[in-house]
């Protein structure tokens, strides 16, 4: 049977049922009689309860990040950075057009506009781009409509907003990229299945999970068509919410057990669900007879 598919509404207890959730309830009951030291059995759940947590938010943090809302943002991240890539491209090719003579863009050349700008910021008494003004800062000729573009070429090369707007633009979907979810074996998924206090069947069904989750990650990246799979995940995540929902019952039991314990009526407890659980087995038997 499927962790993921045990129904939440239990019917009606009788003599002649059993259910899963009995198994645990007897498992627990059995345990708390053979714990020694309540105390420290509750900080060890509080402990595996935690981990479980940790492992409930990663899946809905993964499931986020490939939703369609995250992706349609990728998307755009990526063609903002492509638009940014592409201006800065045409930024040096402009430069190189309206360069007419050698090592324009050289450092020595960055050198002296930095020196016409900061010249320029008195001689104009503004604070306006040099291919707005009238005159020549170098050589106080009437600017021209070429010197002027001229201008404003060599300004936003030396400048470096576009290179700077596009090194921004790539970081921002680098970061995206990087938050979707990664590839792991099983051995992983396994690994932090024990130390949350699940076993291997636990292991297997969230290694499938996590599995849709990267794939549709891929597609993001890839470009590619997401497929549906918020049914799988969540129901996944709500699996495992409920397990630490019994753990949390089961801290605050060991808890209490650590101030006083009623062993008689845990040893009567056990002994009823067993009964159950014999008459449950045994009810043909029982029919025939």
């Amino acid at each position: 049977m499927s962790f993921f598919s045990e129904s939440i509404n239990r019917p009606p207890i009788s003599k002649f049922t059993w259910y899963d959730h009995d198994n645990d309830a007897l498992t627990t009951l059995e345990d708390r009689l053979k714990v020694s030291d309540p105390r420290k059995t509750a900080e060890e759940f509080k402990e595996r309860k935690k981990k479980l947590d940790i492992l409930i938010k990663d899946l809905e943090t993964a499931l986020q990040c490939v939703s369609q809302q995250s992706a349609d943002e990728i998307i755009q991240l990526r063609s903002n950075a492509e638009v940014k890539r592409k201006a800065v491209e045409d930024s040096k090719t402009a430069l190189a057009d309206h360069a007419k003579l050698d090592e324009i863009g050289s450092q020595s050349w960055k050198e002296l506009w930095k020196a016409a700008l900061e010249y320029a910021r008195v001689a104009y008494k503004n604070n306006n781009p040099l291919h707005q003004q009238e005159r020549c800062v170098l050589c106080n000729q009437i600017l021209d409509p070429d010197s002027k573009e001229r201008f404003q070429a060599f300004g936003a090369f030396v400048d470096d907003k576009l290179s700077k707007e596009a090194e921004i633009a790539k970081q921002k979907y680098d970061e995206r990229i990087q938050l979707l979810p990664q590839q792991a074996t099983q051995e992983r998924i396994n690994d932090r299945c024990i130390v949350a206090g699940l076993d291997a069947d636990w292991g297997h069904q969230i290694f499938q999970v996590w599995s849709l989750l990267v794939k549709n990650g891929e597609a993001i990246s890839n470009g590619g068509d997401l497929a549906n799979i918020s049914k799988e995940v969540n129901t996944a995540i709500s699996a495992l919410k409920a397990k630490s929902d019994i753990f949390n019952t089961q801290i605050e039991q060991y808890e209490k057990d650590a101030e006083s314990i009623d062993r008689e009526a845990i040893i009567l407890q056990v002994i009823n669900l067993k009964a159950r659980k014999w008459s449950t087995d045994q009810l043909e038997y029982i029919k025939l007879e």
